[in-house]
């Protein structure tokens, strides 16, 4: 039907579409095009499913990062605490708290793990089991969650994550709520992994462009040959005797050594305000910018306390 005063089309209600949707579901997909931060999504969804009658106690899960210092955002959401995020270094698929981990099993290509923790012999075989029990869980369940790209996670570098879902209630988990959760997957999958996506563009960004040109590419200023300028306090700085390093070392070392020293210089040129927008071998170009009202002395004040 349309209207030919007002140009618009108007559509007949179709009251009996076959397309259904939980509320949990919908509060995946029904987003109105607003951009949603992470822990916001999560709680919202686990809400959505305790408020469907899952009788949850704790949910969690893990997405993928781009980042020179993190490989994965992990989330943990709790019924009386809300949701926790820990990001976690590129060398935690090497550790213990990773290798006896259900996650690790998921990673290498399992389709789900459960442990009903409340019926006697329940095997205790990974190290988070034992704290779960303690915390009154009776059941618990692990889920893949398959992306289509991003950093490989799992066997033959799939692009594999989780998500663990735990009850307190005795009995655990209905058969018919395990195959909700199930059918769940490939919606929460799909919106998880646009979350994660816009997060690794913004921080491969930050990463080589510097916050404030990230924020404007973002935007959408990408035309070739525009500029501005900036009033600000310039910070150059490189690693005395680093040439002479670099020729007697090799060149693990001479990598780890400028590891270390980068860490040491962007924290607290961060810490006070500024933004680094380059490292060059072992030089750092940092700027801690005139704005909001603040003078270039105490910019450059900022600096100096920075150094």
């Amino acid at each position: 039907m349309s209207d030919p005063a007002e140009g618009i089309l108007r559509l007949p209600r179709w009251p009996d579409s076959r397309l259904v949707l939980t509320p949990a579901a919908r509060w995946l997909v029904d987003h109105d095009g607003k951009v949603m931060p992470m822990s916001e999504l999560f709680e919202g969804f686990c809400r959505h499913l305790l408020d469907e009658g899952l009788p949850l106690f704790r949910v969690t899960t893990g997405l993928p990062s781009m980042h020179p210092l993190t490989v994965t955002r992990a989330f943990a959401w709790q019924r009386d605490a809300g949701v926790t995020m820990t990001e976690r270094g590129h060398g935690v698929f090497q550790t213990d708290e990773y290798l006896k981990s259900p996650i690790a099993v998921i990673h290498e290509g399992a389709a789900a793990i459960r442990r009903q923790l409340e019926q006697p012999g329940a095997p205790m075989d990974f190290g988070i089991l034992p704290e779960l029990k303690a915390l009154g869980v009776t059941d618990y369940l692990v889920l893949p969650m398959r992306f289509t790209q991003g950093p490989g996670m799992g066997r033959e570098g799939q692009n594999v994550s989780f998500m663990s879902f735990a009850t307190d209630r005795k009995g655990g988990f209905r058969p018919e709520e395990l195959s909700y959760l199930m059918e769940l997957m490939p919606l929460i999958a799909l919106r998880l992994e646009l979350e994660a996506g816009r997060r690794m563009t913004r921080d491969l960004l930050t990463t080589y462009l510097g916050q404030s040109p990230a924020e404007r590419v973002l935007k959408g200023d990408l035309r070739r040959g525009q500029g501005y300028e900036v009033e600000a306090a310039i910070w150059l700085s490189d690693l005395r005797g680093f040439t002479a390093f670099s020729d007697r070392n090799p060149t693990v070392e001479v990598v780890a050594t400028l590891d270390r020293y980068f860490d040491a210089m962007a924290g607290p040129i961060q810490a006070h305000g500024g933004e680094v927008l380059k490292f060059i071998g072992d030089g750092l170009l940092a700027i801690f910018r005139v704005e909001d009202g603040n003078t270039l002395e105490a910019a450059c004040r900022r600096a100096l306390t920075a150094a």
